[in-house]
C-alpha cells in the first residue's frame, strides 16, 4: 500500500514538474527563432520516430523554416530522415501541383487561341479588303487556330464564300499557302480600284511569279475594263519593260475612258510608267477633244499628273487644246521657261496655213441645229468662218458652247436694241 501511494505521488509530481522544468531548461532556446525551430524539429522527430507516417510530417512552412534556421550538422539521424521525407513528400507534391497548373495554363492557351482565332475569321468575313492588311497583322498570333478555319471556311460556314469573301480570305492565307498567289493574279483583272493597292502590296514578294501571267492577260483582256486593273498591277511589278511601248496607246485609251471619279487613283498606280504613257495621252488629248469634251478633260488632266515635265508635249496640248484648259496647261510650263519660250515662239512664227497643215485637230463641222440657230439670227456659217447679227442674249451662252464643239471661237461681239427695244447681239466667229 505504501509503495502505490509512493507511485502515485511521484506520477503527481511528474505530471505538474516536468512541462514546468523543460520550459525552464528550453526557456533560452525559445528566445530565438533558430531555437524554436530546432525545438520543434525534436518534437516532430519524436513523432515520427514512433508512427512515420505522412501525417507526422511538419506543414510546408515548418519545413522550410527548420531547413533555414537549424544546422544540419546538428541534426540527429532521426531529424535527418524526418526531414528527407518531408522533402520527397512535398517535392512530389510540387510537381503534381505544377503539372496541373501547366495543362490548366496550356488548356486555357488554347481555349483564348481557338476563340480569337474564330473572331478574325468572322472579321474578314465582313471587313472591306483595304481593312483585311491590319486583321491579318492582328491574326499573326493565332495563325496556327485560324489557318484551318481559313482553308475550310465553306465547310466552317457552311455555305459557299461570295467574291469579296474569297479575296479576302486568299490575302490572309497567302502567307503560309504559296496557291494563293495563282488566286489573287487572276483575280486582278476584275478587281476595284480601292481593292487593287491591298492585292499588288500583298504580291510584291511574288512578282517574278506574276509577270509573265499579268503580260499574257493584257495582251488580250476579255473587256476594256481588264485594262487598267492588270496594267496597274504591272506597272508596279515590271515598270521597266520594253513591252510597255506596245500597250501603252491602249493603256492611255482605257485612263481618258475611266470613271473621273477613280481617274486619280489609276493615275497614282500608273505613275511609274508615266514617261511611257505621256506621248498617247498627248495624242489622246488632241484627238478625242473635238469629239468628247469629256474625255478630252480626263486626258487633260492626266497629262498634268504624268507628263508635266515633258515640255514639248505640253506645249503642243496648250497650243491645240481648247481655251478653257488653257490655264491649266499654261501652269505646268511656267517654271519651265526656259524650254517653253523656243517652242513657243516657233509656233508663233509659222503661218497660218502651216498651222492648217501640220493641225492634227479633226474638228467635226457644226450639226444642222446649229447652223439653223444662226441663220434664224440672221446670219450664216463657212468652213472657217461664221457670223449672226439678231442674235437674243439669252442664247448666246448656249450658241457660244455648241459653236466651240467645232473649234468657232467668237473674236467679236456687239450688242444693240432692236425696233421693239429687244437686246440682240452680233458675234462674229472664226
Amino acid at each position: 500500500e505504501g509503495s502505490r501511494e509512493s507511485q502515485q505521488y511521484f506520477q503527481l509530481t511528474h505530471d505538474y514538474l516536468v512541462q514546468s522544468v523543460r520550459s525552464w531548461l528550453t526557456g533560452k532556446q525559445r528566445r530565438t527563432r533558430s531555437g524554436r525551430a530546432a525545438l520543434r524539429l525534436e518534437e516532430l522527430a519524436m513523432d515520427w520516430r514512433q508512427k512515420p507516417e505522412h501525417r507526422n510530417l511538419p506543414s510546408l512552412w515548418e519545413f522550410l523554416s527548420i531547413k533555414m534556421l537549424t544546422r544540419e550538422s546538428e541534426r540527429t539521424t532521426t531529424q535527418q530522415m524526418l526531414l528527407r521525407s518531408a522533402s520527397h513528400y512535398y517535392a512530389l507534391r510540387g510537381l503534381a501541383a505544377a503539372a496541373i497548373l501547366m495543362l490548366g495554363l496550356y488548356a486555357g492557351w488554347q481555349w483564348r487561341g481557338r476563340s480569337r482565332a474564330r473572331e478574325r475569321v468572322e472579321q474578314l468575313l465582313v471587313a472591306r479588303t483595304p481593312d483585311v492588311p491590319r486583321i491579318v497583322e492582328q491574326m499573326q498570333a493565332e495563325r496556327r487556330w485560324a489557318m484551318p478555319l481559313l482553308h475550310d471556311a465553306q465547310g466552317y460556314l457552311g455555305r459557299t464564300l461570295d467574291a469579296r469573301e474569297q479575296l479576302n480570305f486568299s490575302l490572309a492565307m497567302l502567307a503560309d499557302d504559296p496557291a494563293q498567289v495563282d488566286v489573287l493574279v487572276n483575280r486582278i483583272a476584275t478587281t476595284q480600284v480601292n481593292d487593287l493597292p491591298v492585292i499588288l502590296h500583298a504580291l510584291a514578294p511574288y512578282a517574278d511569279l506574276a509577270r509573265e501571267t499579268l503580260w499574257l492577260k493584257l495582251s488580250e483582256p476579255a473587256d476594256a475594263q481588264q485594262v487598267l486593273p492588270l496594267a496597274a498591277a504591272l506597272a508596279s511589278f515590271d515598270a521597266e519593260s520594253e513591252r510597255w511601248r506596245e500597250i501603252a496607246p491602249q493603256v492611255a485609251a482605257s485612263l481618258v475612258e475611266t470613271n473621273a471619279l477613280y481617274l486619280r487613283d489609276w493615275i497614282e498606280m500608273l505613275r511609274p510608267v508615266a514617261a511611257v504613257l505621256a506621248d498617247p495621252l498627248g495624242e489622246l488629248y488632241v484627238e478625242r477633244l473635238p469629239q468628247n469634251a469629256g474625255q478630252g478633260n480626263l486626258a487633260r488632266i492626266a497629262l498634268q499628273e504624268l507628263a508635266s515635265r515633258n515640255t514639248p508635249l505640253i506645249v503642243r496640248a496648250l497650243v491645240n487644246g481648247i481655251d478653257n484648259d488653257f490655264v491649266e496647261l499654261f501652269d505646268l510650263i511656267e517654271g519651265q521657261r526656259q524650254d517653253a519660250i523656243p517652242l513657243l515662239l516657233a509656233e508663233l512664227n509659222r503661218s497660218p496655213a502651216q498651222m492648217d497643215a501640220e493641225s492634227t485637230m479633226d474638228w467635226p463641222a457644226p450639226t444642222a441645229d446649229v447652223v439653223e440657230r444662226v441663220e434664224e439670227a440672221g446670219g450664216f456659217v463657212r468652213a472657217d468662218f461664221a457670223m449672226c447679227h439678231g442674235l437674243r442674249l439669252t442664247e448666246l451662252q448656249s450658241l457660244i458652247d455648241r459653236m466651240q464643239e467645232s473649234n468657232y471661237r467668237p473674236v467679236c461681239l456687239r450688242p444693240y436694241r432692236d425696233a421693239d427695244s429687244v437686246l440682240r447681239l452680233a458675234v462674229v466667229w472664226t
